[in-house]
Formats: structure tokens, C-alpha cells, sequence
């Protein structure tokens, strides 16, 4: 008597996880979203790639414009969507009914249900753990330059994704591939911009989006999982993305305070102002950093060198100063210290030259202050930590005090 094979329905809208494992007809994806069961009970990111016709012919004005200046097309960039591979999971609704028609179809585009939860949970709670004094600001305004910005709803994407991530220790893993995917879409955009010089051909509120996008990206370097010998500004490559661009984003403060001023972020340029003054003018009466400048001074460098570190630890004593000598500190009386230093220093640091190191576990003390919001939650422990493991002996004694600050280092 002969067997036939039984057979089974084969999908061609199951997840790219299931089609690759080819599972069998009991284990048949079951096209959940925004995640299916297979890949809920794997932990695995659960990708779904849509079909539709193809695109349309380039046309001739198109294809002009693949030939314009890079400078242009960053500029261009700007406003737009670039590919994202790892886009989870569109929502359809598969059931059967009457089809509407008219002369003026609304976007058959389906939604992402997704990337929906994470704008909610971005507004409805992301958006008030970043900066007590720009809640507002974060919830409203920001999304408002995310719909014209992609590069800005990237960066918001990214950060409420590692909030969910830390909120959902269930759903870890797949959050973070989310996260770590759209941080890295709105880098190629505003990174292209930046290498091309882009910047300064920018209107005004393209430069508050960039401005928006430098101060998230931040944050997500903080926030995000860490590694040994991770230093967060810089890496193996150099310095990192993130930090490029901050560090880029400094000429639009210089070249477009007043387009800042005037914006709907205009409250937070004029409390960062005022900090920039009393930090100028802030006193240290115990100068924790002179230990430090004397170990530097003990260990014979030669002038040059002498005078980049002193300068570094000039800019983290103001530092100390405005936050030691306040009842509140602000996030960006610690972060203007990464503004201010000179690109000979992040050199010196990304050789993993000591004093540069040292100078670093310094800086991490003054994050310490904040470890009670989630996305710095560990992170001076984490610097404090990689310096000391990279520093030799006859040199670790030099953040002796950082240590203690931090609570200590995990063995």
C-alpha cells in the first residue's frame, strides 16, 4: 500500500526566523505580531519582510540626483527614511471585509505595531526620565522634529526600546536588537551629514534636530549594554559615532544660538547658558583633582603633552566646581566636560595613554551623582572599572579616589 506525505500549507508572510529554520507544520509560524510564538519562545528577533509589486522605473530627474554633490544628498538625507533592515513586524488585519474605495485612498502602508509601542512608551513614560527641567520639552516637542527628522525618531526609537529592555528583563534580547538597530539608522544619516560638511548648510530647525538627535544619542551611549574595555567615546575604530557627532554639533551652538534660543527647546539653551556662566565661575574649596595633576606632573612628560592634561583637568575641575557647589546638580554641568576637551586628549585616550585613562575614571566620578536614573545606572562603576583593568600597577594607584567614590570596583 503506498503513503502519500502529508502535506502543508506553506507561507509565504511567515518571519524570516521560522523560514530559515524551515520548521515543521506543528511548529508553522503563526504570523503573530509583533512577535510570533516561535520566536517568543526562542527569545530570537522576529522579523517579518513584506511583499509588494515592485517599485517604479527611475526616472530621469531620479536618477540626476544620485549624481548630486554629497552635500547635498546629506542635506536631503536629512528628511529622509533610510532602509531599516531590522523593521519588526507590520500589523494587517487578515480578516475578510467589504473593501472601501474612493477617489482619495488613505496610505495602504500597514502598521508597524512595534515601532507604535515604542513612541507610546516613549510619551507616556521614556520622556520623563532623561531631564527633570525638559519633560515637556522631550514628550512634545521632540517627537514633532522626529516626524520631519527620521534621524531624530531613530535616536527616540532607540532610547525607548532600551528603556523597555530594562523595564521587560523577559524580552531583553529582542528590545535591545530593536534598539541597537534604529540608533544605528539615524547615525548613517547624521553621520553623512557631518563628514560632508553639511552642517553649516543647514535651516534652523534641521540644526535643532541635530542638536535634539546629539543629546539622545547621549544618552543611549549610556544607557546602552556594555563591554570590557568599553571607554563609550571611543574604540577600537577610533571615536565613537555618537560622540563625533556631539562633538560636531558644537558648531551649530556657536553659529545658531539664536535659531536655538527661539525654539520650542529655547528654555533649555537658556538654563545650559546660565550653567555655562557659573560654571565659570564656580569655586572648588577641596580640590579633588590635585592629587591627580601631581601624579601627572611627577611622571616626567614632556611639555606639549604636559599642558594637554592640564588643560583636561583645568575643564574637570570647573566641572567639580559647579556641581559640588550646587544643591541640584544638571546632567550638562557633567557633560560639557566631554565639549570641552581637546581632540589631542581623546587621541591620548583612545591609545590608553594612563594620565588620559585616569583623567577618565575622574569624569566618571562626576556621573556618579545620577546612577539613580536607569540609563546611568552602573555606568561610573563601568569606567572606573575598565580604567583600573587597563591601567598597570605602578599607575593604578593615580584613581585611588574614584574608586572609592564609586563604591568600588566588581571583581
Amino acid at each position: 500500500m503506498s503513503t502519500s506525505r502529508k502535506s502543508h500549507r506553506k507561507t509565504r508572510t511567515g518571519c524570516v526566523s521560522c523560514k530559515q529554520r524551515k520548521v515543521k507544520t506543528f511548529l508553522q509560524c503563526d504570523e503573530l505580531r509583533p512577535s510570533c510564538t516561535n520566536c517568543t519562545r526562542r527569545y530570537t528577533p522576529c522579523v517579518y519582510i513584506p511583499f509588494g509589486p515592485p517599485g517604479p522605473l527611475a526616472s530621469p530627474a531620479s536618477t540626476a540626483s544620485q549624481t548630486a554633490s554629497p552635500a547635498a544628498s546629506s542635506l536631503h538625507a536629512l528628511h529622509s527614511h533610510p532602509p531599516y533592515t531590522p523593521s519588526s513586524t507590520p500589523y494587517t488585519n487578515p480578516g475578510p471585509g467589504p473593501h472601501v474605495t474612493s477617489d482619495a485612498q488613505p496610505s495602504a502602508q500597514p502598521f508597524d505595531m512595534l515601532q507604535l509601542e515604542l513612541l507610546h512608551n516613549w510619551t507616556t513614560s521614556t520622556c520623563y526620565t532623561l531631564s527633570p527641567d525638559a519633560r515637556e520639552e522631550y514628550r512634545i516637542e521632540a517627537p514633532k522634529f522626529a516626524f520631519s527628522h527620521p534621524f531624530v525618531m531613530h535616536a527616540i526609537m532607540a532610547i525607548s526600546a532600551l528603556h523597555l529592555a530594562y523595564l521587560r528583563r523577559d524580552r531583553r534580547e529582542f528590545y535591545l536588537f530593536h534598539a541597537k538597530a534604529h540608533h544605528e539608522a539615524g547615525l548613517r544619516i547624521a553621520s553623512a551629514c557631518v563628514e560632508s560638511g553639511v552642517l553649516s548648510a543647514m535651516d534652523d530647525k534641521s540644526c535643532v534636530a541635530m542638536w535634539v538627535f546629539s543629546t539622545l544619542c547621549c544618552v543611549f551611549a549610556t544607557a546602552r549594554p556594555r563591554n570590557f574595555g568599553d571607554f563609550v567615546i571611543v574604540g577600537e575604530k577610533g571615536q565613537a559615532d555618537w560622540f563625533i557627532i556631539l562633538r560636531g554639533s558644537r558648531h551649530i551652538l556657536e553659529s545658531s544660538s539664536d535659531a536655538l534660543l527661539n525654539s520650542p527647546f529655547g528654555p533649555m539653551f537658556q538654563i545650559g547658558a546660565a550653567r555655562g556662566k557659573l560654571r565659570e565661575k564656580a569655586t572648588l574649596d577641596n580640590d579633588v583633582t590635585a592629587s591627580l595633576r601631581q601624579n601627572i606632573v611627577d611622571s616626567g612628560l614632556d611639555e606639549g603633552t604636559l599642558a594637554l592634561y592640564n588643560a583636561a583637568i583645568d575643564e574637570l575641575r570647573k566641572s567639580f566646581a559647579v556641581v559640588y557647589s550646587q544643591t541640584k546638580a544638571e546632567l550638562g554641568d557633567v557633560f560639557r566636560w566631554l565639549w570641552c576637551i581637546d581632540d589631542g586628549f581623546i587621541r591620548h585616550l583612545q591609545d590608553k595613554k594612563p594620565a588620559a585613562l585616569s583623567i577618565l575614571a575622574y569624569f566618571a566620578v562626576l556621573t556618579h551623582s545620577f546612577s539613580s536614573l536607569w540609563w546611568m545606572e552602573g555606568f561610573s562603576r563601568h569606567i572606573v572599572a575598565t580604567v583600573y583593568r587597563f591601567l598597570d600597577h605602578s599607575h593604578r594607584h593615580w584613581i585611588r579616589w574614584p574608586i572609592q567614590e564609586v563604591g568600588g570596583i566588581p571583581e
